[in-house]
């Protein structure tokens, strides 16, 4: 059996694989740095007793969620970083379960000596980790998920057919196999470790083998984006959001005359943040924008006042046809983001911070499926749009359920105003390419402050735009596809099953814990 770490060393090790595994994600995007990462948090863990993996691979998971949620900082604004602290060291601590998960499951498996066996268990305890952590609490956080740093590497074909589940658990894979095949060879076991360090690159191989269909089904689609300047605070009071959307009506302009042949343009999440159904200006200047006879796309805001005379909102897509004005049912956000967007337990957690009454008005989650129907004068009827709102896009739920009722191109409108020129924007568009490749669909992400970016299906960044950047750009014949993917049936209940069975790993391995404690005491 292979020695383990001395713990300091295994400590620092795991807090490098940390700050390694932060490499991967975009905007650096080095897809390899993950399995490098997973490597020496192997070796950081093998054969250490079961309470002190934890502490290793929490050690990972704080460093790596430190570098990975500092757009945190940025978020709450005023220098405030308890925040950012407290959601990394929660993050940090929930992927430190996977050191006595892995530990329990290949124990009660006898696994220790067989290493691929081996990691194909952890990948599936790695993968229910996961999915603990993007659903709890609060609805979760799927930041730092393995498979979104992997959208410029050959595993991401696998996507099609597996989503998260499955590109993440590759990651794992190929991550254990170069740690053991580099074992191997240090022990002087050379072919074992050929053997190991091989498959791991067949998997990679079978990745780029994997064919991507990016043809159109349903016809094309040409469309259009605009990004105009908008105040680096994400907060604007009402004469400041008139003129962001003014603004965004003359870049509009600019853009038709440019390319009058397009089928509709795109604006951002609260592009129009003073409603356009209540305000009489803003409705002006989407009645200007939409002059030339093309629909826009765009995201508002609707408040509301609460019985007990409380404010609230909800966070909507729009779609403004010329002539008539709003058409078809509004998308309201389904997963407003805690302590960004709402604030739960707001006294409670006003003790720790007095960041909280930023969120002075609290959003309310909507209730209507994440589809969008766009009039498209030149095929005739209308094109059915899959949503996701900004932070959305990081959860597949969300985004497939609208490809399922019919989305045959997926949309992403972002505002990350409030998040200045941190990593944010870059990570939402690493997740939009990702969506494309698993839904099978083209996609575009429209940035109010950027980055802005059209995804092809098979996940090619056909363009995009700089952070902060006034522009527009058009995307002409992008293919419109209603196929569906084996991920869309798959990935979900993979996940689940994935977090039932390393919770049942979890028990078994306590049960066996107490069990054996008399025995071992003796």
């Amino acid at each position: 059996m292979p020695a383990r770490l001395p713990r300091p060393l295994a400590l620092v090790v795991a807090g490098l694989a940390g700050f390694v595994a932060d490499l991967a994600f975009a905007p650096r995007g080095w897809w390899w740095a993950a399995i490098l990462a997973i490597a020496a948090l192997h070796l950081a863990i093998r054969n250490q007793r079961t309470g002190f993996s934890f502490l290793v691979a929490a050690t990972f998971g704080w460093v790596f969620m430190l570098r990975h949620l500092s757009w945190a900082v940025d978020a709450v604004g005023g220098g405030e970083v308890v925040p950012w602290i407290a959601l990394s060291i929660l993050e940090g601590a929930l992927l430190g379960l996977f050191g006595p998960l892995r530990s329990w499951a290949v124990g009660l498996l006898g696994l220790a000596k067989r290493p691929f066996l081996g990691s194909l268990v952890a990948s599936v305890v790695w993968v229910g980790v996961e999915t603990l952590r993007s659903t709890f609490p609060f609805g979760g956080l799927p930041w730092g998920t393995l498979a979104f740093s992997q959208v410029d590497g050959p595993l991401l074909a696998f996507a099609r057919y597996g989503g998260e589940p499955l590109v993440t658990g590759l990651v794992v894979v190929a991550g254990i196999l170069v740690a053991e095949a580099a074992s191997a060879t240090t022990r002087l076991r050379p072919f074992r470790g050929i053997r190991l360090a091989a498959t791991a690159v067949v998997i990679g191989l079978v990745g780029l083998l994997i064919p991507l269909p990016t043809g159109a089904q349903s016809g094309t689609l040409s469309v259009g984006g605009v990004q105009a300047y908008v105040p680096n605070n994400g907060l604007t009071s009402a004469a400041e959001a008139r003129t962001v959307t003014a603004d965004h009506a003359l870049l509009m302009e600019q853009l038709l005359a440019e390319h009058p042949d397009l089928d509709a343009v795109l604006w951002a999440e609260s592009a129009a943040d003073v409603d356009p159904r209540e305000d009489e200006s803003v409705a002006a200047s989407l009645e200007q924008a939409t002059s030339l006879g093309v629909p826009v796309v765009f995201g508002t805001q609707r408040y509301l006042a609460g019985e007990d005379g409380t404010r609230n909102r909800y966070n909507e897509v729009l779609v403004w046809e010329p002539g008539v004005g709003p058409v078809g049912e509004a998308y309201a956000k389904q997963h407003p983001v805690p302590f960004g967007e709402y604030m739960p337990f707001r006294s409670f957690f006003r003790m720790f911070s007095p960041a909280v009454d930023r969120v002075s008005v609290d959003m309310l989650p909507g209730s209507e499926p994440a589809v969008i129907d766009v009039p498209v004068e030149r095929l005739g009827r209308d094109v059915p749009f899959a949503v996701g709102i900004c932070f959305e896009v990081a959860y597949s739920g969300i985004i497939r359920e609208g490809v399922e009722l019919g989305g045959e191109i997926i949309y992403v409108p972002t505002n990350n105003a409030s998040h200045g020129d941190t990593a944010v924007s870059h990570h939402q568009l690493a997740m939009t390419r990702f969506r494309a490749v698993e839904l099978s669909r083209a996609a575009v992400q429209v940035g109010r402050t950027g980055a802005s970016g059209v995804v092809a299906p098979d996940g090619e960044l056909l363009s995009s735009t700089d952070l902060f950047e006034v522009t527009t750009y058009a995307a002409t014949d992008l293919p419109l596809r209603t196929d569906t993917t084996p991920a869309m049936s798959v990935a979900g209940p993979a996940a689940l099953m994935s977090m039932l069975a390393t919770a049942g790993l979890g028990i078994a391995g306590i049960v066996k814990g107490r069990l054996t404690a008399p025995a071992r005491q003796r």
